[in-house]
Formats: C-alpha cells, structure tokens, sequence
C-alpha cells in the first residue's frame, strides 16, 4: 500500500531502542545543562525512530494504523485524519 513507502526498514527500530537506552544513561548520570537537553532529544529522536519503523511480521493493517496515529502527531491535528 502507499503507507508502507513513509515506514522506515525494521532495523532502524534497533538503533532507535540503543539511542533511548544510551539518552537514559546519560540523564542518571549527567547534571550538565546542555547534556540533559542533547540526552532529551535523543530520547525523542529514538522513540520517533522506534515508532516509524516497520515490524519484522506486519500486516497492512497495522501498518496502516501506525502510519495513520505518525501522521495524527506530527500534524497535531485533533480531529479525524481523512481516510
């Protein structure tokens, strides 16, 4: 489907859990400004990439509902994404 083009290969999900877990190391251990705030942005980097990135067995289905609550976020729109 036309969904599945926007979805990020599977193994992109790997580098995104190593960057949360690294990002989560670093807030336990460091009390500079700046590292917290770099350490919260590659939290957010690496949840992004863990969400957007396909599933080893996935059916179009859940593709589809993946792709449909990505783009509900990032538009930051409320109401009903057109279908």
């Amino acid at each position: 489907m036309y969904y599945n083009k926007f979805l990020l290969p599977h193994f992109v999900q790997h580098i995104g859990a190593a960057l949360l877990v690294l990002a989560a190391v670093c807030l336990c251990f460091c009390k500079c400004e700046m590292v917290l705030f770099l350490s919260l942005t590659a939290a957010s980097v690496g949840l992004l990439l863990t969400v957007i990135s396909r599933e080893s067995t996935e059916d179009e289905y859940s593709g589809y509902l993946r792709m449909r609550s990505v783009f509900c976020v990032v538009l930051g729109s409320k109401r009903k994404v057109a279908e």
